[in-house]
């Protein structure tokens, strides 16, 4: 069992809804963008570190769940 199956059974591994992460993304770069044009520093802070944690989720779920062509699980 590879690292990220581990994480997924203990449930530390946070469950990621593919279908959801386009909007959350698309939401986030908004914030990213407002603060920025308002100069509001923190939240601007924030809100990189909230996008970097989606995409971290996102990736886990793709080395979990997505296969290359041919590829079968054994």
């Amino acid at each position: 069992m590879n690292e990220l199956e581990a994480l997924k059974q203990s449930g530390e591994l946070e469950t990621f809804d593919p279908e959801r992460h386009r909007l959350k993304i698309a939401a986030i770069d908004f914030g990213i963008e407002e603060a920025k044009r308002i100069k509001d520093w923190p939240t601007l802070e924030e809100a990189v570190e909230i996008k970097t944690k989606e995409n971290r989720k996102f990736v886990a779920w793709w080395k979990v769940e997505v296969r290359r062509a041919g590829k079968y699980e054994s």
